[in-house]
């Protein structure tokens, strides 16, 4: 299972357009714990050098997108109703995937 810092060193890599996916893809592969307590960790990183301002702009979109992929979840009941499932909800939700840059909506409703 990839950790919450190996994702963010990969995309960091990526065009900027391919950072937001990239991420997305791997949401759902990290712990909801993992990516709170790599969270949780910004105010004690941002002060060293291997925490970028873009590392820490790319933490705080896995942490939006692990709550959206947890809200789908409660959603539709379950996860093993298989990506097919999440996309469909995903899809009525947001709409498609903005391009980098472009801000999440702010609410649920």
């Amino acid at each position: 299972m990839p950790k919450v810092e190996h994702v963010l060193d990969e995309a960091a890599v990526l065009p900027e357009e391919e950072q937001y996916a990239h991420l997305v893809r791997h949401v759902g592969s990290l712990t909801a714990s993992e990516v709170c307590e790599q969270f949780a960790l910004i105010s004690e990183l941002s002060n060293t050098t291997a925490f970028t301002p873009q590392k820490h702009h790319l933490l705080q979109i896995l942490f939006a997108a692990s709550i959206r992929i947890g809200t789908l979840e409660m959603r539709i009941g379950s996860l093993d109703d298989g990506p097919a499932a999440i996309e469909h909800q995903w899809a009525k939700d947001w709409g498609d995937i903005k391009p980098w840059g472009e801000p999440p909506p702010d609410s649920f409703s």
